[in-house]
């Protein structure tokens, strides 16, 4: 960790390691949210759905830009500090408010 900061670089293991375990996210997330939105919603906005579903990784991605540009002005603390306070926030909003009508509409799909 002292030579990656005093060089400002990392070693390619780091970076294939960390490429390895987007990759295998990926590949777990998207079939199963694909999924959902295929049975989920009616089937005259399937494809509109999907589209929204694809446009939200544009968007995650674009906000994960802002957010990255604040590292070096919040510190590496304070920053992933205020990024589990928000995952934390925005996961109990949606448990509170999504989960019972989102289980009334899989009318039994698991």
């Amino acid at each position: 960790a002292q030579e990656s900061a005093a060089t400002g670089m990392a070693s390619i293991h780091w970076i294939l390691l960390s490429y390895f375990f987007q990759t295998c996210g990926e590949l777990c997330m998207s079939p199963v949210g694909l999924s959902m939105v295929n049975k989920l919603t009616p089937s005259r906005f399937g494809t509109i759905m999907m589209g929204i579903w694809y446009l939200s990784f544009a968007v995650a991605n674009k906000l994960s830009g802002v957010v990255g540009s604040y590292a070096e002005k919040l510190g590496e603390t304070q920053l992933f500090g205020a990024i589990a306070a928000v995952a934390a926030t925005c996961g109990l909003v949606l448990l509170v408010f999504i989960a019972k009508p989102l289980q009334r509409k899989m009318h039994g799909i698991h």
